[in-house]
């Protein structure tokens, strides 16, 4: 089946990927796992970022133009980010929970998508920490609204010189500083990876020799993963097996009436942006709920990932769905697919 068939209709196996990207991040956090088998659920991030990439290029065209879609991303990420960052930081100037281990420019750098150094870890976290994606987010969308301004023919190779550039240098030369340091890492490879999966899904190409070839790289890239100590460091070797599976689920849309319309799945895919960042308040109460209540140790997990799923889908009807009304942006859809979550 043609391209242009294809994407008549909404690609709700996109929305299953969101879900299932979601879904692994909560998951990942709940069980808190120290060692590489239990720790590629964190690759739900990663598969945000694929899937970015390629809805950046496939919702746009050549007659788009820069301030509408940054407006749209703008309108789509920051209202509901922050919301929940305020909260976090009310929640911790009440001091029920410790002292706000921050100060002000880490405050103003997580509500101003600022790679930041924590002033009380290692990492470049903001307040609350599953934000420190979307910084990588409002960066990628950033750049790809000044490529708008270009010939579409020459929007996808600029982006990949920009980020080709930006990972070399970053490697030849020590960044020094955090927004160096994120500015230039190469996970922003994975944007550009989807990117390039959207121009060949847009022009028609046929995805399947994309899956039977990144066979080989999946299984390699699987194998260093489970056995690298430090596997986060190369958590660009997922490229291969997260196109492998985006390939492999476009493939599907182009076949028959495409992958069907499940509403559980499609619900969780719709919101697994606030999934995504509402976890951090279920990975604050659980341990609480499980000491007052004396429950076992072994219930905390569990316990962790229901609340934070839960408390994720009434997150999102009850506060991102509406807000989103209210703002007067509603889902849109060109081409059939569906605006993402900004994660």
């Amino acid at each position: 089946m043609g391209d242009g068939q294809a994407t008549l209709r909404r690609l709700y196996g996109i929305q299953y990927l969101r879900a299932l990207a979601a879904i692994c991040v909560l998951a990942f956090h709940a069980i808190r796992p120290q060692g590489a088998p239990l720790g590629f659920l964190a690759l739900g991030v990663d598969l945000f970022f694929v899937l970015s990439g390629f809805l950046m290029v496939a919702i746009t065209d050549a007659t788009s133009r820069p301030l509408p879609f940054l407006r749209d991303r703008v309108l789509r990420v920051v209202p509901i980010y922050w919301i929940v960052t305020l909260a976090a930081l009310l929640l911790f100037l009440s001091g029920k929970f410790g002292p706000l281990q921050s100060d002000a420019w880490h405050v103003f750098a997580s509500f101003a998508f600022i790679p930041a150094q924590h002033p009380s870890s290692s990492y470049l976290f903001p307040l609350v920490p599953p934000g420190w994606s979307l910084n990588y987010e409002m960066l990628f969308y950033a750049l790809f609204a000044v490529l708008l301004a270009l010939p579409r023919r020459l929007q996808i190779r600029a982006l990949t010189g920009l980020l080709l550039s930006a990972v070399i240098l970053g490697r030849l030369v020590p960044p020094d500083g955090p927004m160096l340091r994120a500015w230039t890492h190469p996970i922003l490879l994975e944007f550009l990876a989807g990117a390039w999966l959207g121009m060949a899904w847009q022009k028609g190409w046929r995805l399947w020799p994309l899956v039977l070839a990144s066979i080989p790289l999946t299984a390699a890239a699987f194998y260093l993963l489970a056995t690298s100590e430090g596997w986060w460091h190369g958590r660009i070797m997922a490229i291969p097996p997260l196109l492998a599976l985006l390939a492999g689920v476009l493939t599907l849309e182009r076949r028959g009436a495409g992958i069907p319309d499940w509403r559980i799945p499609r619900l969780l895919g719709d919101a697994s942006y606030s999934i995504y960042l509402w976890q951090f308040f279920a990975l604050i109460a659980a341990p609480i709920i499980v000491g007052k209540l004396g429950l076992p140790a072994g219930s905390l997990a569990p316990l962790a990932f229901v609340l934070g799923l839960v408390g994720g889908v009434a997150a999102y009807l009850l506060i991102e769905k509406p807000l989103l009304t209210l703002l007067g942006r509603r889902n849109r859809y060109r081409r059939g697919v569906p605006i993402p979550g900004g994660v």
